[in-house]
């Protein structure tokens, strides 16, 4: 949260996993916008009128005159807390640079795509999204007071990774939200309380624990520290679940999950469980009945990229 990080700075920790948010564009001679992405197509005939604020406001900065076609295609459910509008922008403008010729580094995709969501559009969220999806991997980034991002890859052995992806359960909740406006609760609560700066220091230093446990090869006590981490997460950004989300993760726990954590700013979509494998039909069944959707992923080293230019 900005006001956090310009008094103490910040980092978080993350991972990319192979659900991809995928980008089309191609000029039209008709100077129409043809928009399709995930439960709305538009055609309008000027920018001015295209609905979706992150098109519109990335086509008015790029001083876009003529008519595209833009599809955006994704693996996961929009406003579900993985990060798909940040991989949507960093996607978008990648693709109007590429039409344009140029190549951008994935530091530039991530800081112009980070400017576009909190400065023009004013969402009150962070930069994590945007360079988790421009830089791909197992990331620590640390936040500067003044602003600036250092990236840090991690190396995380490879026996800890075959293991998170065997045991870390990745499901969809079936209930969606904006991560803008459940932040935007806490965005607020800053203004009124100064005991959310003390809550967000918890929440940071023990999310730097559980990292280091990872990094450390000690995943049993990443495991066991998720619930921790979920409570104090709890405390620090007080919508990030409800009633129904957390009788969603409670059937979880029953169901023989030994630690949860909501993904993203919260409120619903997508929980990863970490379930021993001998606990796992049932868990899988279980928590389908519950309304729930498993997803297997990977883990991926590779960011945002261009596939193809025509």
């Amino acid at each position: 949260m900005l006001p956090y990080v310009k008094k103490f700075g910040g980092d978080s920790f993350g991972a990319t996993i192979d659900k991809f948010v995928t980008v089309e564009i191609s000029k039209r001679n008709d100077g129409l916008f043809n928009l399709i992405y995930p439960g709305h197509t538009e055609l309008v005939d000027t920018k001015e009128k295209i609905k979706n604020p992150i098109v519109r406001q990335a086509l008015i900065s790029h001083n876009i005159s003529e008519g595209f076609n833009i599809k955006s295609v994704s693996d996961i459910p929009p406003g579900s807390g993985l990060g798909s509008s940040g991989a949507f922008t960093v996607g978008l403008v990648s693709a109007l640079h590429g039409l344009k010729g140029f190549v951008k580094s994935a530091r530039d995709l991530a800081e112009e795509a980070a400017d576009l969501e909190i400065n023009q559009l004013k969402s009150p969220i962070g930069k994590h999204d945007q360079y988790m999806a421009a830089y791909g991997g197992f990331l620590h980034l640390i936040y500067r007071k003044e602003g600036g991002v250092t990236v840090r890859k991690v190396n995380v052995n490879d026996a800890i990774v075959k293991k998170l992806e065997s045991e870390l359960i990745l499901v969809f909740s079936g209930m969606k939200r904006s991560a803008s406006e459940t932040l935007g609760v806490t965005a607020k609560r800053f203004e009124s309380s100064k005991e959310i700066f003390a809550d967000i220091s918890v929440f940071r230093k023990y999310g730097s624990g559980l990292r280091n446990y990872l990094i450390n090869n000690h995943i049993e006590n990443f495991a066991d520290g998720l619930k921790t981490l979920m409570a104090i997460k709890k405390q620090c950004f007080v919508n990030c679940t409800n009633e129904k989300l957390d009788k969603f993760m409670d059937e979880g726990y029953r169901l023989g999950a030994v630690g949860a954590k909501v993904i993203g700013a919260g409120g619903g979509g997508f929980v990863y469980f970490y379930v021993p494998k001998p606990n796992q039909t049932k868990f899988k069944k279980g928590i389908t009945e519950a309304g729930g959707t498993v997803y297997p992923f990977s883990f991926v080293e590779a960011g945002s990229k261009i596939v193809s230019l025509s």
